[in-house]
């Protein structure tokens, strides 16, 4: 009750709550001790894998806002885990209880009391979802059944419901010694254990996946103290530019991993999007005035879009998603324009704090020798690149000098060399030019480091192309929709052979039925029952026009046939169709399954590897192959 108080807990915890209810349909009470307890696990885990992380030494601010974004992830990802165990356990009591009610429905040839009987048997779980059913039937409301639609665990409860209403409805028939509802009840099952395997194989193949791909954006600030513990110099890599950029880049790489892993591990769509934000800025005049314009502009495009959400049924509208691909461009050029900044700043701090050690440049020794080199190199760093940032207007030598001017100006190097000799007392005449040539450099490079164009036109390259991630991920989805489309059609055939042998049996209570228990279909379907009353050739070939995936069109075509040849000749082939999706469902699953596996093993090694190189080995290599040519390049000089 205390977290129901704020506002992020309250919309969080309602997911979970909504979700459990969805599979364990108990009282009030029950529901919410039983989502606090999802959630104070996930919780308590993620609570210690932040307080491990952000107790390792040199944790900065921004890599702990790295670390509290994947800890979500990770806390996100247990509760999914969680209520996905729940739906595997409903899903074998499912399972298990068919084979029950089948032994029930022997001995009394009734439905209603085969499901009365059976319940006693049961565990508490699969004996709340079947007393639900039990009502539904019981009270032959329509509206109770689209209810249920809502909130029915998965497909399999569906098809359950729609069998046992027809038989109640229609009565059971026999069809070659066999009754079709014991028949129904056997495919059903099948299914279900089709299922089952499909998804203890996808939990064998996939485990270990995820730890593996988030486990190296934890690992950075060791590898940085790790690094710098053993050459110092490693220090301006990890604090400059290049620490920055690579982490980022790390960052994003391992997001990706992560939530491909999960998208291609996981069996349902979890929690819905939200898109409450979306609204209350549309809600603005001026937002949605905009977006309408836009919208009208590109009418043909966005037309097309507005199809492809409504077929995948996002939930969405056209304007929430343009709104919401403008958001995703403001949001990103914004975060690349302040990582460049940031970047370019931390090289202009090592360029004014951080002074390379002069041990091998200058054949020293000493170490109070080298340690007075690079103060003298700070110091006379600092003193020009400040005066230059914060006295613009000032009229020393220093200030009217170009990048190029400096870099000819032999006046300028020997005022330094000057300096050096005369203020810091540096008698060594190659030491000198050394320092010399060290601080010019440094000045040259604080001064060519700033925002360039370029860089703002690299932002604008960046967001423009993540604008297009949410169309991309609708694309995605309409590919996926496939098997559910092959589900949808297995669930018709399951329909349809209990009714197609029913005496008086017409195409439209056919239609009706379909209709009651079709959800990607649906809109389709619905058209076509209208329009059927009137024109029933038309009907069926708006139908087929407006839904072309084969299976479904040639339900579509033994409908037509129906009037000419009689519903059960019309379907006589249908048995045959459904062993038929069975098998090629099964075989579908192995090859599904052994490509995911494939994928995922490929993508979760990807961040390990990111790290190894670019964040360990690469500023090694480029460390060793820099000193390498400096050491030549001064013992030419020497």
């Amino acid at each position: 009750m205390l977290l129901m108080h704020f506002f992020f807990a309250k919309k969080y915890i309602s997911h979970i709550r909504n979700i459990y209810e969805i599979l364990h349909p108990t009282n009030a009470y029950e529901v919410i001790v039983s989502s606090m307890r999802i959630e104070l696990r996930a919780s308590i885990i993620s609570f210690f894998i932040l307080f491990w992380s952000l107790s390792i030494k040199g944790t900065t601010l921004y890599s702990a806002m790295i670390i509290l974004i994947f800890v979500y992830l990770i806390h996100h990802g247990m509760v999914h885990y969680q209520l996905n165990r729940l739906e595997f356990q409903l899903l074998n009591e499912l399972e298990k209880y068919l084979g029950d009610l089948r032994h029930y429905f022997y001995s009394s040839g009734m439905v209603e009391e085969a499901i009365y009987d059976s319940l006693e048997m049961r565990s508490k779980r699969i004996t709340l979802h079947i007393s639900k059913i039990y009502d539904i039937l019981m009270k032959d409301d329509p509206y109770e059944v689209e209810q249920y639609k809502e909130i029915a665990p998965n497909k399999f409860f569906l098809t359950f419901l729609a069998l046992c209403q027809i038989t109640i409805q229609y009565g059971d028939t026999i069809y070659q010694d066999q009754s079709l509802f014991l028949t129904n009840l056997n495919y059903l099952k099948n299914e279900i254990n089709i299922e089952i395997l499909k998804r203890k194989k996808i939990k064998h193949v996939f485990s270990g996946l995820i730890f593996i791909s988030i486990l190296p954006i934890f690992t950075l600030n060791m590898i940085e103290n790790w690094s710098v513990s053993n050459l110092e110099e490693m220090k301006k890599y990890y604090d400059g530019g290049y620490g920055i950029i690579v982490s980022v880049a790390i960052f994003f790489i391992t997001l990706f991993s992560y939530k491909l892993i999960q998208r291609l591990k996981s069996n349902e769509k979890g929690f819905r999007s939200n898109y409450e934000v979306l609204e209350k800025l549309l809600s603005f005049h001026k937002i949605d005035k905009y977006i309408s314009i836009w919208i009208a502009k590109n009418y043909r495009r966005a037309s097309k879009v507005d199809n492809l959400i409504k077929r995948i049924g996002e939930g969405i509208t056209i304007k929430q998603f343009y709104l919401g691909r403008v958001l995703i461009f403001i949001m990103i050029f914004l975060f690349t324009n302040a990582i460049i900044i940031r970047s370019v700043n931390a090289t202009k701090n090592n360029d004014l704090n951080y002074v390379k050690d002069f041990e091998t440049s200058t054949f020293s020794s000493n170490k109070s020798d080298i340690l007075t080199f690079q103060a003298i190199v700070k110091k006379y760093t600092n003193k020009y690149c400040k005066v230059n940032i914060n006295n613009p207007t000032n009229n020393s030598k220093m200030n009217k000098l170009s990048t190029k001017k400096i870099k000819k100006h032999s006046s300028f190097f020997k005022q330094i060399k000057e300096e050096l000799v005369e203020k810091e007392a540096i008698t060594n005449d190659y030491i000198a030019k050394l320092l010399t040539n060290e601080i010019i450099r440094r000045i040259i490079h604080f001064q060519e480091c700033h925002y360039h164009l370029y860089y703002f036109i690299l932002s604008l390259l960046v967001a423009g192309v993540s604008s297009y991630i949410p169309y991309i991920i609708l694309l995605l989805r309409k590919q996926l929709m496939q098997m559910s489309m092959e589900d949808e059609v297995m669930q018709f055939q399951a329909i349809i052979i209990m009714l197609m042998h029913i005496k008086k049996m017409s195409v439209d209570t056919i239609l009706d039925w379909l209709e009651n228990f079709a959800e990607i279909f649906r809109p389709a379907i619905m058209e076509c029952v209208d329009t059927y009353n009137y024109d029933e050739e038309m009907a069926f070939t708006r139908l087929k026009e407006r839904e072309p995936f084969l299976p479904f069109v040639r339900i579509v075509s033994n409908l037509e046939a129906c009037d000419k040849v009689g519903i059960e000749k019309a379907f006589d082939e249908i048995k045959t169709d459904r062993n038929y999706f069975i098998e090629k469902r099964k075989q579908e699953n192995d090859i599904i399954i052994t490509n995911k596996a494939v994928i995922g093993k490929v993508v979760a090694y990807i961040p390990m590897i990111a790290t190894l190189a670019l964040y360990l080995i690469l500023p090694f290599v480029i460390e060793s192959v820099t000193r390498l040519l400096n050491y030549v390049k001064q013992m030419q000089g020497y």
